[in-house]
């Protein structure tokens, strides 16, 4: 009888370790399908790499695409990478025609497409952009403040997007963005006893970033102080995501982490918004403190300010909720783009999320009127 059970229970065993054989043999024929067909060449610029080629890359660490995407040059750096870093400043503006207004716009691609469009109906409008893609308010205001001293606009113009509101816990979109980091980084605020703060990134420019990641290794002093900062001071760091190692390489383990991504963001976000009561934590008790503040300076520099509230979609109208209070006792001029564009409408978007050109026309209208309306007034209080 004991020899038939364990003839049993041998023949379980050799059948369980068939089945892991098995297993790793397809597991390990995937991973080199995947590093023979669909791996990322060296060099290769972001436009010629394929969407497969794209998906098996999204879940690679953050480390393991910052190297990938920052070169010892400007030229064979992706372009992505040069985005929305706030130092250096630009060169000096150019001279105004007769009749001009120039216009300094702190955003991202949306109030860029705005401000192209305002061009286009108004060519008496000249419109300089600052800030990146997917630029949170703490890095649309940081760059206004940086730009004070050399910019001549009229109308300086605090952009802030619905959808970047949760990335201002943040000191970079390389925690903040995954799939796609982007590499800029900026100034997290936060208001402490009733007093705006603010936290500085160790790494504040591209030739900084490009030197801290030259070795490749990550363990450049200022790139660990760097790592250490995120830790203490970002809120959507996390190491698992963030920092390289041998596994970087095997695709199923960059399957599981961007499995890992998805489940993260959606936990953070349910911390500083709610799709009841909107947006709450630091942003709620952040943002209109730095409007107060945008009001201030630009007043002070003989400005005229506008604050423009773009709401993409999946926030509702809560970013405008939680402004209007602010605006209105302030008395601060203000664009929210959910009066001409809809938020709840996907019609008036694109499939990538941005608002369509001809709904940034209607926002664009709008915005020329209150441009005139407050120039009218000679609006600086």
């Amino acid at each position: 009888m004991s020899s038939n059970l364990q003839a049993v229970d041998r023949t379980r065993l050799t059948t369980w370790l068939r089945l892991v054989s098995y297993f790793i043999l397809v597991i390990l024929a995937f991973e080199l399908i995947v590093a023979y067909r669909f791996a990322l060449r060296p060099g290769q610029p972001a436009a010629n790499i394929d969407a497969i080629t794209r998906y098996f890359e999204y879940g690679r660490s953050v480390e393991g695409k910052l190297v990938r995407m920052v070169a010892p040059t400007d030229e064979a750096t992706q372009p992505i990478a040069r985005a929305g870093w706030v130092s250096p400043l630009p060169p000096p503006e150019p001279p105004l025609e007769s009749g001009e207004v120039r216009v300094a716009i702190y955003g991202m691609s949306f109030a860029k497409h705005i401000a192209q469009e305002l061009s286009a109906i108004d060519p008496t409008f000249v419109c300089e952009m600052f800030g990146g893609p997917g630029a949170p308010a703490n890095l649309t205001f940081a760059a206004f403040q940086a730009d004070r001293r050399r910019t001549h606009a009229r109308v300086v113009v605090w952009a802030v997007l619905a959808s970047s509101v949760r990335r201002m816990g943040s000191l970079s979109i390389q925690t903040a963005g995954f799939e796609q980091p982007v590499p800029m980084t900026f100034p997290r605020f936060d208001v402490v006893e009733g007093r705006l703060t603010r936290i500085d990134p160790v790494i504040s420019s591209l030739a900084e970033l490009r030197a801290a990641l030259a070795a490749g290794s990550f363990d450049d002093p200022v790139w660990i102080q760097w790592r250490q900062q995120l830790e203490e001071h970002d809120d959507m760091y996390d190491a698992l995501l963030f920092r390289h190692n041998v596994f970087d390489g095997l695709a199923t383990v960059r399957l599981m982490r961007r499995a890992w991504w998805g489940r993260h963001i959606s936990r953070f976000t349910t911390t500083v918004y709610d799709p009841v009561d909107g947006f709450g934590g630091l942003p709620a008790r952040t943002l209109p403190v730095l409007a107060e503040h945008f009001l201030e300076q630009a007043q002070q520099d003989g400005r005229i300010p506008v604050v423009m509230l773009i709401h993409d979609q999946g926030f509702g109208t809560h970013l405008f909720r939680l402004m209007r209070p602010i605006l209105d006792r302030k008395r601060i001029p203000y664009l929210s783009t959910h009066e001409t564009v809809p938020p709840d409408n996907p019609h008036l978007f694109l499939s990538d999320g941005h608002i369509a050109q001809e709904s940034n026309h209607e926002v664009a209208v709008a915005f020329r009127s209150l441009l005139l309306q407050e120039l009218r007034r000679g609006h600086h209080r």
